[in-house]
């Protein structure tokens, strides 16, 4: 769920730009705890091709930890 962070957010068109997450850090609080995950996200790319996505895991308990991804980001052809 964490690597979709970078696909959650709407700020890039994922239709007229190629996008790409090159990596991914995971930073847990704690372990998450029931049966089901919240994942909020949000990217943000540079002119020049880089990008950064942020995202929010929560779970039944609340905050539980974050999620960055580097991206690269293009023009499609």
């Amino acid at each position: 769920m964490a690597d979709s962070s970078w696909a959650v957010a709407f700020e890039l068109d994922h239709h007229r730009r190629l996008v790409i997450n090159t990596d991914i850090t995971l930073a847990l609080h704690r372990d998450p705890v029931g049966e089901w995950l919240c994942l909020r996200s949000a990217t943000d790319a540079s002119p020049r091709g880089s990008g950064l996505a942020v995202g929010r895991l929560d779970d039944t308990a609340g905050d539980c930890g974050r999620v960055m991804q580097t991206l690269l980001v293009g023009q499609r052809r």
